[in-house]
């Protein structure tokens, strides 16, 4: 395998969500980013981080020159997201400061065995179907089983500033546990609700994190090239906030970064699970993870014909990585593993190339064909910017 990996060690997400916490008197194993110290930070007052789904480094590079404002005067480094490259994995990696091996939320479809089901994480639904897997008696801090970054600087004034439409889903509530919740109804709003934020009086330190999914919804239903026009849009009203920011007397950081980039897909780059029965028949369950990086779980007899089909009939589109490869090359991260993680992971995971992508559906489910997908290590997928402003 020839791929770029996630750099835990000091330049990925959750190096810089180390930053983060270490700064507001928090405690995490992972260390800070290398390209933002602790020090770096020392004499702030007020720390907005502000997560574009779907902002790739590249994308961020090739189109900054759209703007009419110097943004790239702002691009601070170039970062790594996790694996896998979605944004289940790197926003929970966001909202608890922890990589995926230690947060055990790995992908869009994630097997709970647990409650004995295919979820979507988040919100926290059942595969093909739109209600929550919780009840009253399921709850979705105890599936999840993660403390939020939030928690971990109980010290700090936290705001967790999110589109009315997410808020109050049991993914959410949980991650934002510890933090005050404002809810917006559009990325102009987003801005305005910060900024009322930060004109308020205070006591202590302020955090504050919002979360835009436009670009990813945009890249998956109409492809990366529609989404530079929303793009412009974004870093325009950006622009006028940083104005607005200078005028405050406090001390402000605002740092904009992603849980990942894409890439486009061809209709002729999808393999789909039906045209080989054959692989299909030696699988537990429907594939789960992502359509860029697919979970098999693979039933026990059949391990030696599975592993022989992806190398006679898929090795053009695919790498195959075992359990145990993916656990020696930490993958997913350091240090101790969530409760649940070794059921979480699967048998093996394909790790499509280039731009393919492999993909099922379970009886009678809907899959809307996307025109830009992500989950993988490429270029495009892994790498993200991290862009600082200060006033």
């Amino acid at each position: 395998m020839n791929q770029n990996l996630p750099n835990y060690t000091d330049g990925s997400l959750v190096n810089l969500m180390s930053s983060i916490i270490h700064y507001f008197g928090g405690k995490t194993p992972y260390s800070p980013l290398k390209e933002l110290p602790v020090s770096q930070l020392q004499g702030v007052e007020n720390i907005v981080l502000i997560v574009l789904d779907g902002l790739g480094y590249n994308f961020f590079k090739t189109n900054a020159k759209l703007v009419d404002s110097p943004i790239l005067e702002y691009l601070h480094s170039k970062i790594t997201s996790v694996f896998p490259s979605t944004t289940a994995a790197a926003m929970t990696t966001i909202y608890t400061g922890l990589a995926p091996k230690n947060h055990g939320c790995l992908a869009w479809f994630t097997y709970l065995k647990e409650v004995g089901l295919i979820s979507t994480i988040p919100p926290l639904k059942r595969r093909n179907y739109d209600d929550y897997i919780t009840t009253k008696t399921i709850k979705a801090k105890d599936i999840l089983q993660i403390q939020s970054i939030f928690e971990r600087i109980p010290s700090v004034d936290s705001y967790f500033v999110i589109s009315e439409k997410l808020k109050g889903s049991p993914y959410d509530i949980v991650v934002s546990k510890g933090a005050k919740v404002v809810g917006f109804t559009d990325f102009t709003d987003s801005l305005y609700q910060i900024h009322s934020i930060l004109q308020k009086e205070k006591s202590q330190k302020r955090f504050i994190v919002q979360y835009w999914e436009g670009i990813d919804t945009k890249c998956h239903m109409e492809g990366i090239d529609k989404a530079k026009s929303h793009f412009v849009e974004i870093f325009t009203e950006l622009s006028k906030f940083f104005t607005k920011i200078k005028a405050i007397k406090e001390k402000i950081v605002v740092m904009i970064t992603a849980d990942h980039g894409l890439v486009d897909v061809s209709k002729d780059h999808i393999i789909n699970l039906r045209d080989h029965p054959e692989l299909e028949g030696t699988l537990t369950l429907p594939l789960c993870g992502e359509g860029r990086t697919a979970f098999c779980y693979v039933r026990a007899p059949y391990r030696e014909q599975f592993e022989s089909y992806i190398r006679e009939k898929l090795n053009n589109y695919c790498d195959l990585l075992k359990m145990g490869d993916l656990l020696a090359m930490e993958l997913f991260g350091f240090y101790e593993p969530h409760p649940r993680f070794r059921y979480r992971i699967p048998d093996y995971i394909l790790l499509m190339k280039e731009n393919y992508i492999i993909t099922d559906t379970m009886l009678k489910e809907t899959r809307i064909q996307l025109k830009a997908v992500h989950g993988g290590l490429s270029d495009n997928e892994l790498f993200v910017p991290l862009i600082l402003f200060q006033n």
